[in-house]
């Protein structure tokens, strides 16, 4: 493969860089047109961080694109910061977890924010500021990073729901989601345990509502509002990234697909899905399929796409 490499731009320290992880010359052509697009565009591009990435996908020029255009476009950047990260030019990557995918249902293009297991799990090793909370906090996150529960779906649960002898959550069905069981995580039996004999029996709760699971710090069943809060609060851990229960739920959904490897229809049930196209929107595109789409979508010229022409 020849490439003519003049050492004096920095584009071609990049194509350099492709070249050395293996890249096609079509897929480094390709990566070398759009990342050169997106630095005239965004000057200081370099020091993007997550929010600017979202900002720059949600302009009109880029949504007007083509899904599987935009991301190859995304494909793009990302190795641009993978250059970047790997030259000691920046400390770390805006966009690594960074997806774009199509819902089924409706074609409307959804940005994932996918946090790995092990940077869901260092929310539960902040330190509280309240003693008494401490469990209850970390009770709701772990909620969040191991069953994949929503705010509403937390908050409806009673203290009948929980089997400590089987291990087990019991999940109330609602319009959107089904009613499941789910297995309580090895790490939860501690947490939970700790909630029940040292938080909960410190909250002031009235006799009427003692069947409720989690409560606020005035003794209320905790609300969605409540539980947001809380979760709000461990922003400050990310603080360049969309922490939200929502993100959370996508994130630990995409982990069981792509990291965990369990099957599609299993993660159906786990997530409470109803139809099976609402699970299959979490699995990312493998490394192999991505130069596939980069070699379809590339802007040079036209390439045949299942006996249609297609032109950039």
């Amino acid at each position: 493969m020849n490439i003519h490499i003049n050492q004096k731009k920095p584009e071609t320290d990049f194509a350099i860089y492709l070249v050395q992880k293996g890249h096609s010359l079509q897929s480094i052509k390709t990566y070398q047109f759009l990342v050169d697009v997106f630095l005239k565009r965004n000057p200081n591009a370099t020091e993007y961080k997550y929010h600017d990435i979202v900002k720059y996908f949600d302009t009109s020029i880029i949504k007007s694109r083509s899904l599987g255009y935009r991301n190859t476009i995304l494909a793009a950047i990302k190795k641009y910061y993978d250059f970047l990260f790997h030259n000691h030019a920046r400390d770390d990557h805006p966009c690594r977890r960074f997806f774009i995918k199509s819902q089924v249902q409706n074609n409307k293009v959804v940005l994932f924010d996918i946090f790995t297991s092990a940077e869901l799990e260092k929310l539960l090793k902040r330190k509280e500021r309240f003693n008494i909370l401490k469990y209850r906090n970390q009770l709701v996150l772990s909620l969040l990073i191991y069953q994949a529960l929503t705010p509403h779906e937390i908050c409806n649960l009673m203290t009948s729901h929980i089997d400590l002898e089987q291990g087990t959550i019991y999940i109330r069905g609602s319009a959107k989601l089904k009613t499941r069981h789910l297995k309580i995580h090895p790490q939860q039996f501690t947490i939970i345990e700790k909630y029940l004999n040292n938080c909960r029996t410190k909250i002031n709760v009235k006799n009427n509502i003692k069947n409720q699971f989690i409560y606020s710090k005035l003794g209320n069943p905790i609300s969605v509002d409540g539980l947001n809060y809380i979760i709000e609060t461990y922003k400050p851990i990310y603080p360049d990234r969309n922490l939200n229960a929502q993100t959370i739920r996508q994130s630990v959904i995409a982990n069981w697909l792509n990291e965990k490897k369990i099957p599609l229809e299993d993660v159906q049930l786990l997530a409470g899905h109803k139809w099976i196209s609402s699970t299959d929107k979490y699995r990312v595109v493998p490394y192999e399929k991505q130069q596939e789409l980069i070699n379809l979508f590339h802007p040079f010229g036209a390439v045949k796409n299942h006996g249609q022409l297609v032109c950039f």
